[in-house]
């Protein structure tokens, strides 16, 4: 396939099985023992009673306010424009929202 001079659109998806699933969240589940409690060489097992009990913990700290995930905003700089040059603009203020609807 070649991209030409016209506007060319990528999808990224996720996908996930029961297994990354658990995966996921004891790998989640480690960081918050390692960064809260100093605990260092924790299990990556997903199954059995420690990989369960370390999410359900985790989980409820969660709940507690004990573990609070930040995420990072994405910030637009660009913005589609069907009758610019290329089809987008700068944005002039990188946190305007002008013109730019999720």
């Amino acid at each position: 396939m070649t991209n030409l001079d016209d506007v060319n659109v990528s999808l990224s998806t996720e996908h996930f099985t029961p297994q990354t699933r658990r995966r996921s969240q004891v790998y989640v589940a480690n960081r918050f023992f390692r960064m809260r409690l100093g605990l260092q060489y924790l299990s990556t097992q997903e199954e059995g009673p420690l990989a369960l009990a370390k999410t359900v913990v985790h989980r409820l700290a969660r709940k507690g306010g004990l573990d609070r995930v930040r995420f990072a905003r994405h910030r637009p700089t660009l913005r589609v424009d069907a009758d610019a040059p290329g089809g987008v603009v700068a944005l002039d203020d990188p946190d305007s929202s002008k013109g730019f609807h999720p």
